[in-house]
């Protein structure tokens, strides 16, 4: 194919006076790939020196683009010498002995090119392609995709595929004297891992080489995307800083007493765990182990004032932030890319040809002519006015005319249909092509050449359907227009166009919209900047406004059914875990029991309450022989004699029982005294006269796990502790129960995360960012719901609310605020969610970088026969930012809501986010490839109603 040369390089004259010539380039360095300097100009031009260069500076001259369509070499350094060698013709006699070779590992162009013509060849192939398969890679090929700015495409409601642009993509290949050299199996799987490597993050450079700066040449959408990863890591390091007092306070604290503690120690690190808790009968004496201050006050003041802090950390992050993203946004806008010169065009007439479309936008926006932009008062209305004055990039030029030569009918399944058999078509023969010649042919060929004959046989039945569509009805439809890509000649007509239209994707500000702006003055247009080529879902285009928005009411609802269902099963874990870890009684063994035994409160304090087990006991003491000896070393006596009540028993027998026959209840101290009721705010309860064991092996569970660690310890008291078996199994169950309980929530969420996702290919998104934000926005409203609002209502305290009575069912918690036991039910499950949320999410990705992905690289390499196929397996599957999106923005949300009481949120949080970065970050430099260009694109407002248009 001969690429289109600009006039002044067909003339052979010099593309600008002010262009100093350097030196001839080196024949050495031919067939390299060229870089960012080379669009740059001289560094010895006057026209640059002393000055920052600018998009203006990359920019054609208007002398040579006056009056006609920008070309790809309008963009290319014509103040340099070509630096690929010419390709020889291979006359036609001398193919005659060529052995067959993979066609499809090697594109060579058969044009002649003259070694005095400036044609924009890297030393590398250029292909036909299609504009939903441009490549993405640096800003070099950034610049080459700007060719497909020469013309206006205009989307119908039957051609939505462009497939007569052209698209520059670049493989590595060696200069070849002659196209008669096959490529070895070997240098095919080396092409292959080198085209992948140029597809990923930093190019195969080494993990930490690899700065920001090379995510930022992925789009907009991802560099956004690692910014806010990167920087809420370090913001949550530095609030995590900022709340270590309140940290070590709290873990210093004695509010917790050791059978309310859970096993990762997270209850005395929450504020609950502040002063003392009842057992003690403490004054403020108790406060001296605190590191900082013995007075009551002032570990309020500090806790208080570094809440504060670091609560002013996180909102001088979102302003820092804000700022960088609009400085990100600012230095992307500077990058040549087709989308600067593009919008996107709604709400035209089926009527509309392309002459009227051309003509209403080279009225308004031709840059030779004065604009008068519209100030849109209350983005409505407002007479046309001189503007003020903006520097200008390029210059001259009319509207190209735009491609029409795109269409399909019968709908995008038929479309579909036709474009897979077709590629399956061409990989067969390809197959064959590579079997031609070789010992194998024989056995394999009649095998591939059955398949294929099937797979043509299948499309010349979609074809001739399609030929029957395009006779019977298709022909008027195919003329119909719906909607339109308008590329202008030059970036200020693309932005201003964009400034008049700002307020368009307002329903309201349409009926508003000044006559000037509307398609032959009746028509309301809606126009948005155009998204990259590799952005849009051509196949989406042709769906309605009105379709697209009764798919996503639909989607809307049965994700609301599904958050419903969601809810209920979290409720049910969440239930089932309180169930086991509830406590009957506050302060159980340290308080209540020796009560019991000594008829008083005021003199607990005085005694060591040590319960003490006698493996073998006399008749005397324990007729029963199931029955286990437990009683305190102390031999506690009952000092106040305690009235006889009816129906009331106190247990003091020594001999405990596990049969239920035999095992009986037991009250409370109040129940005895009811003026303790009201004195020591102590409650009448009943317990079983086993649960005394309860007492006896919390303290040898903690020294199990103190010396045999948190499984051995267990394991071993089981074994040696015969009256503990039975507590052992509730404490396994009970802290089973909240890890089980985090567990469905991220299986929930996992759940949600793939239904949700393919609702995303239902609702039929015009591009791939909006899809992945409306992805976003629906993944993280529902991991928000399941991981930090259910298990709030689950176990808040509902009875002054009328509920249904299915509800009451699920929302019977007990507490009325964030009483001390609230962090220990509930606190606690939220902590360890978080925790396990940090890891759970980082496996898959891991596993598939250096487990999987290795070993099904291994097996596909083998089985791949053409340079297509290796290209395939080594290829990677793409980053989806919408998976990776909601699991950051819900580890920011739930943390703030809960570290004010739960601090160590915040380290987990800082580890959650720096983990994330650095996974996604060696897996897109190692496993995924980047196919689309994500623009900065914000969650759509799904809740708001707007008319048809």
């Amino acid at each position: 194919m001969d690429l289109p040369t600009s006039p002044a390089t067909q003339d052979g004259a010099a593309s600008d006076t002010n262009t100093i010539q350097p030196e001839p380039i080196d024949p050495a360095q031919w067939g390299r790939p060229m870089t960012l300097d080379d669009f740059a100009p001289p560094p010895v031009a006057p026209v640059v020196v002393g000055r920052p260069l600018s998009l203006n500076d990359f920019a054609p001259s208007p002398q040579q683009t006056v009056g006609r369509p920008l070309t790809l070499d309008d963009f290319a350094p014509h103040h340099l010498p070509p630096i690929s060698p010419p390709i020889a013709t291979i006359p036609p006699t001398a193919t005659e002995n060529i052995p067959p070779f993979d066609n499809s590992s090697l594109i060579v162009d058969e044009t002649p090119v003259p070694p005095d013509t400036r044609s924009n060849v890297f030393g590398e192939d250029v292909v036909l392609s299609n504009l939903n398969t441009e490549f993405v890679g640096n800003q070099e090929t950034q610049l080459d995709a700007a060719e497909s700015s020469t013309a206006s495409f205009i989307a119908s409601s039957t051609n939505r595929c462009v497939d007569s642009a052209v698209v520059m993509h670049h493989r590595s290949v060696r200069a070849l004297a002659n196209r008669t050299v096959a490529a070895t199996r070997p240098d095919m799987i080396k092409n292959a891992k080198r085209l992948a490597m140029s597809q990923r993050l930093g190019a195969g450079k080494p993990f930490i080489h690899t700065t920001m700066q090379d995510i930022s040449e992925l789009g907009t959408g991802i560099h956004l995307y690692f910014m806010f990863t990167k920087y809420m890591g370090v913001c949550f390091c530095v609030m995590s800083v900022l709340a270590l007092p309140a940290l070590v306070m709290n873990a210093s604290g004695h509010g917790f007493e050791i059978d309310m503690v859970d096993p990762l120690k997270f209850s005395t690190l929450s504020i609950a765990n502040l002063g003392v808790n009842s057992t003690m009968n403490a004054t403020t004496d108790w406060c001296i182990d605190n590191p900082f201050t013995d007075d009551p006050n002032y570990i309020s003041y500090i806790t208080t004032s570094f809440d504060v802090l670091f609560s002013l950390a996180f909102v001088g992050f979102i302003m820092i932030f804000k700022m960088k993203i609009q400085t990100a946004v600012a230095q992307q806008a500077e990058n040549v890319t087709p989308a600067k010169y593009a919008v996107f065009v709604r709400g035209l007439p089926r009527s509309a040809t392309e002459a009227d479309i051309v003509a209403h936008f080279n009225a308004l926006y031709d840059p030779l002519k004065d604009y008068m932009e519209l100030p849109l008062y209350f983005g409505c209305w407002g007479k046309r006015k001189p503007p003020i004055e903006r520097r200008h990039l390029t210059t001259g030029g009319h509207l190209s005319k735009p491609v029409t030569n795109l269409d399909h009918v019968g709908g995008n399944d038929l479309y579909k249909a036709m474009d897979d058999l077709t590629a399956e078509a061409a990989e067969l023969q390809d197959i064959l092509d590579t079997y031609k010649g070789q010992q194998v042919a024989e056995k394999v060929t009649p095998r591939i050449e059955k398949k294929l004959k099937k797979v043509q046989l299948h499309l010349e039945k979609k074809t001739n359907r399609l030929k029957a569509l395009k006779k019977d009805d298709g022909g008027v439809y195919l003329t119909q227009c719906d909607s339109a890509f308008v590329v202008f000649n030059c970036v200020e007509s693309q932005r201003r166009c964009v400034r008049d239209y700002r307020t368009s994707h307002k329903w309201y500000a349409r009926y508003f919209q000044p006559k000037a702006l509307r398609f032959q003055g009746i028509h309301r247009l809606q126009i948005q900047p155009a998204p990259e080529p590799s952005d849009i879902i051509w196949e989406n285009l042709e769906v309605s406004t009105q379709e697209r928005r009764y798919r996503r009411a639909f989607t809307n609802f049965i994700a609301f059914l599904l958050l419903l269902l969601s809810c209920a099963i979290i409720s049910v874990a969440q239930s089932a875990q309180q169930t086991f870890s509830k406590q009957g009684i506050p302060n159980f063994c340290a308080e209540a029991i020796p009560a019991v035994f000594l008829g008083d409160y005021d003199n607990i304090s005085h005694y060591e309450w040590v319960l003490g087990w006698d493996p073998y006991p006399t008749e005397q003491l324990c007729p029963n022989i199931e029955a286990f000896h437990v009683t305190f070393m102390n031999s506690p006596r009952v000092t106040q004699a305690i009235p006889p009540g009816s129906n009331l028993t106190q247990c003091m027998d020594p001999c405990v029982s596990l049969d239920p026959s035999i095992d009986h209840e037991c009250n409370t101290l109040p129940c005895f005294r009811p003026d303790l009721v009201n004195k020591y705010t102590r409650p009448c309860a009943t317990y079983a006269a086993s649960d005394i064991l309860q007492c006896y092996c919390g303290p040898k569970l903690t020294n199990a796990i103190k010396l045999y660690g948190i499984f051995e310890g267990p394991r071993k008291m089981y074994q040696n502790q015969v009256p503990c078996q039975e507590y052992l199994t509730s404490y396994v169950r009970k802290n089973g129960a909240i890890v089980v309980a985090a567990g469905i929530v991220i299986i929930v969420n996992l759940c949600l995360q793939t239904i949700i996702r393919a609702f995303g290919e239902f609702e039929r998104h015009t591009s791939e960012s909006e899809r992945a934000s409306a992805l976003v926005f629906k993944l993280f409203f529902a991991q928000l719901l399941n991981t930090g609002v259910i298990v709030l209502l689950v176990n808040a305290n509902w009875t002054d609310v009328p509920l249904p009575l299915s509800l009451e069912k699920i929302f019977h918690g007990e507490f009325d605020d964030f009483v001390q036991k609230w962090y220990v039910a509930v606190g606690v499950g939220i902590a360890t969610t978080m925790l396990v949320n940090s890891v759970a999410p980082q496996i898959a990705p891991t596993m598939m970088t250096f487990v999987i992905g290795p070993i099904s690289r291994w097996f596909g390499q083998r089985s791949a026969i053409t340079q297509k196929q290796l290209d395939e397996v080594y290829a990677g599957p793409p980053f989806d930012i919408s998976l990776r999106y909601p699991l950051v923005l819900n580890t920011v949300f739930v943390t703030m809501m809960y570290c004010g009481g739960i601090p160590i949120l915040l380290p987990i949080a800082a580890a959650s986010c720096l983990i994330t970065y650095s996974c996604d970050k060696v897996t897109l430099m190692r496993l995924y490839s980047i196919r689309t260009a994500y623009d900065e694109v914000r969650p759509p407002p799904m809740f708001l109603p707007s008319p048809p248009n």
